[in-house]
């Protein structure tokens, strides 16, 4: 038995009899080499592009002149992966054993977390190494400078290039000028039934109304007009919002046209809210 497997298990002992609840956690002692390069990545498959490269040689530049230093990188799911680097003391690793503990046990048991675990199956990483090969896919197909092109487009909009999303895309492929407007975009590429359609997991309306409400926020259902429903059904949702906790409705947005804000008090979101709040929720506009 290695000296981290001794006090891995004792730790996981600890852990148990203190409360903590998570998935079983997988821990690998790692060069230093291989920390830097999942640091950088994000997870041990990625997708290609220069700009990962550009982040290798700064962090690596950082770590050598003593700035920085990896300790371990952990990787959520069923079972989590937990790597930890071979330069770290049998102390150090004590303490980190323990640190990625609290991690299991939070991402198993956070509500928000949770979801996002079950979207992927709990394997973020083999999820990862799909997208990785669809785009490798692509650029062999289309080439890799159009491939590669988008993905500069879409990073350079995106604020945290670790959640990009359709909206990155889409914005991606105006500046291109592929298409005229993000409207466009998902009209003939990201759009449900077109070839870049990804189909999204949404969280039920009352557990997302409760998350909410528990982290101390008040619950608003955003741009209800812009859904394309029925008035009725929109008055079925707008009631069902209500009496499931929600507290307000937004308006008007900045995604509005002005043709939508000219017409909005004489929409069917403006006759039947008399109607259906009964007291009224607060109204918030956010077109600015």
């Amino acid at each position: 038995m290695s000296e981290l497997e001794l006090y891995e298990g004792k730790l996981e002992a600890l852990a148990r009899e203190r409360g903590l609840d998570y998935f079983p956690v997988n821990f690998e002692l790692v060069p230093g080499s291989f920390m830097m390069e999942v640091a950088i990545y994000g997870l041990p498959v990625r997708m290609p592009h220069w700009s990962f490269g550009v982040r290798y040689f700064y962090q690596l530049v950082q770590h050598r002149m003593g700035h920085s230093r990896l300790f371990e990188v952990v990787f959520p799911g069923n079972p989590g992966r937990a790597y930890l680097s071979k330069n770290n003391s049998p102390q150090e690793n004590t303490l980190i054993v323990a640190h990625v503990l609290g991690h299991a046990d939070f991402s198993k048991n956070n509500e928000l977390f949770r979801r996002s675990q079950e979207e992927v199956g709990y394997n973020i990483v083999e999820k990862a190494a799909e997208h990785a090969r669809r785009i490798s896919d692509a650029a062999a197909i289309h080439g890799d400078g159009r491939v590669e092109a988008v993905l500069d487009a879409a990073l350079s909009l995106a604020a945290d290039r670790e959640t990009i999303s359709r909206l990155h895309f889409a914005r991606a492929l105006v500046s291109l000028g592929v298409v005229k407007d993000v409207r466009a975009a998902f009209r003939r590429y990201l759009g449900e039934g077109r070839r870049a359609f990804v189909r999204a997991r949404w969280a039920r309306l009352s557990d997302a109304i409760g998350w909410i409400r528990n982290a101390g926020g008040i619950a608003v259902l955003a741009h209800p007009a812009r859904y394309g429903l029925r008035p009725g059904r929109l008055a079925a949702l707008c009631r069902e919002f209500k009496d499931l906790g929600g507290e307000g409705l937004e308006i008007l947005s900045a995604s509005h046209t002005p043709e939508e804000v000219a017409r909005q008090p004489q929409s069917a979101t403006g006759r039947f809210l008399a109607d259906v709040l009964n007291p009224p929720m607060p109204m918030e506009s956010a077109a600015g």
